[in-house]
């Protein structure tokens, strides 16, 4: 990521080596995705 820092919190490095990568429309564009289910599941909350 350029001029971007994250952070990644995990208990296994499985969980960061299948982080996904991209802008807010592409991710959003992956079915099943864990970005897209976490803003649906945000969404709902709110």
């Amino acid at each position: 990521m350029v001029s971007r820092t994250t952070i990644v919190v995990a208990h296994r490095l499985t969980t960061v080596k299948g982080a996904e990568k991209g802008k807010h429309e592409s991710l959003m564009g992956i079915k099943g995705g864990v970005y897209a289910s976490l803003v649906e599941l945000h969404s709902k909350s709110a």
